[in-house]
């Protein structure tokens, strides 16, 4: 019982860092506050400049946001759009990165799913 009184108070010390996240509000999807137009600038500043190393690939800002592009008109195609939740669960690679700026390009939630996971907390 003891425990659960002690967890209880813990929890309302907490409060003050929940309220702020629950009352955030995305950005729209014509705003420039997104890390979706913060990338497309830095693309413009380093277009040719390697964005990603991986294994024995390199990825340009440019190359990184064309695919990005492509892939969130893939997306809007299929009926995606501002506001909806899409999991991903895939190992991290350039295309993890690729389908975040996608998903935020679009305004939609990426839901970020573990792949270590196993089980129930899966």
């Amino acid at each position: 019982m003891f425990y659960k009184i002690k967890e209880f108070f813990r929890m309302l010390g907490e409060i003050k860092y929940m309220v702020p996240v629950l009352r955030y509000e995305f950005p729209k999807p014509d705003s420039h506050n997104s890390v979706a137009h913060m990338f497309q600038d830095s693309e413009q500043k380093f277009g040719d400049r390697p964005f990603v190393y991986f294994e024995d690939e390199t990825w340009t800002y440019s190359e990184t946001n064309k695919a990005a592009n492509s892939f969130a008109r893939y997306l809007v195609e299929s009926g995606i759009k501002h506001g909806d939740r899409v999991v991903l669960f895939m190992e991290n690679r350039p295309y993890y990165a690729i389908s975040l700026l996608a998903l935020n390009k679009i305004g939609a939630i990426a839901v970020l799913i573990n792949t270590s996971l196993t089980g129930d907390p899966l």
